[in-house]
């Protein structure tokens, strides 16, 4: 059934051959790119997708947080965010009255930004593999399109609506605004300047795109 547990139970099953074959970071990603892809087609194919987004995405972000917690570790700041994030929308998705109207599209804007992002890692990890390697032209053009997605999501779609329309949308969102949506806001803000200034770098580095 399709269901929270049952859905950590196959993560943890897929994860665990994962790591039984010493590709545990590997499997993990690809768990993170079929959610984000499955999320954004649940978008458009239900009409309340938001039923079938929730325990997509909870049971998702519970297991990436017992992930983080015995395979990862909390010493890096990066990784106590991305627990914030997926606790505070684990709450919202549970508890916030207007998350079944205003949530659907906010979550399909970030998972899509998403995918780029997890398929560049994922091409990142294939290339350290002698078997699997992959070539530095089509990683340039994978983290391109990784830069570009994010700023077209992150920075301008989320910007118009938390700057322009902020009146409307923080009445439409309520108390979520503050917990969740304004903080997740300022990360993404963050993290998309540590991708553009590492874009930068690789394009002076190598003194081409592609």
């Amino acid at each position: 059934m399709y269901n929270i547990i049952n859905l950590i139970l196959f993560y943890s099953l897929f994860h665990h051959i994962g790591n039984s074959l010493n590709n545990s970071k590997i499997f993990m990603t690809i768990i993170k790119i079929s959610v984000s892809i499955i999320c954004c087609l649940q978008y458009f194919i239900y009409t309340n997708s938001f039923y079938y987004m929730k325990p997509l995405l909870i049971s998702f972000f519970l297991y990436d947080i017992f992930y983080i917690f015995f395979y990862i570790g909390l010493k890096k700041l990066t990784y106590n965010v991305v627990i914030y994030h997926h606790i505070s929308l684990t709450y919202c998705l549970l508890y916030e009255p207007t998350a079944i109207n205003t949530m659907p599209l906010f979550i399909f804007i970030g998972e899509l930004s998403n995918i780029p992002m997890y398929s560049h890692y994922l091409l990142i990890q294939y290339s350290n593999i002698k078997a699997t390697n992959v070539s530095n032209k089509l990683l340039q053009l994978s983290f391109f399109i990784e830069v570009s997605t994010y700023i077209l999501c992150r920075y301008v779609f989320y910007t118009y609506y938390f700057i322009i329309s902020y009146p409307h949308y923080q009445l439409q969102h309520g108390f979520a605004f503050y917990y969740m949506h304004f903080p997740l806001y300022i990360m993404g803000l963050n993290w998309g300047k540590n991708l553009i200034n590492q874009f930068i770098l690789d394009i002076r580095y190598k003194n081409k795109l592609f």
